[in-house]
């Protein structure tokens, strides 16, 4: 038996979010994460011509049978960070200087104009 994982990248779409939960809380009685997430239609293209290649790849070495995984619920890789000039339009600069992180939050180098 074999695996194989494909991670392309997901195209930044607006409905796509990390917000805190209204109710439900942790451990330590913070708000959880409550992730949305919705396929691009690049995303999906992305996704089925990857199970073809990864099928192609599989039949070559002699394999019998193969399974196409479903995708995992809201596995957005890293979110965007919009870039901008004020910290009221966005939360980093174009040199990816944050204007605030959080002290639970975690920096990524992951940007969008």
């Amino acid at each position: 038996m074999a695996g194989l994982w494909i991670v392309g990248e997901d195209m930044p779409r607006q409905e796509n979010r990390i917000t805190l939960h209204g109710d439900e809380k942790d451990e330590h009685g913070m708000p959880i994460a409550d992730v949305h997430f919705d396929d691009h239609a690049n995303d999906t293209a992305m996704r089925n011509h990857a199970y073809k290649q990864a099928t192609a790849l599989y039949d070559a070495v002699g394999a019998t049978r193969t399974f196409p995984t479903p995708p995992y619920p809201s596995t957005h890789n890293l979110g965007t960070n919009r870039m901008s000039e004020k910290a009221a339009d966005g939360v980093s600069l174009a040199i990816r200087q944050a204007d605030y992180i959080a002290p639970t939050g975690w920096p990524s180098l992951v940007t969008s104009r």
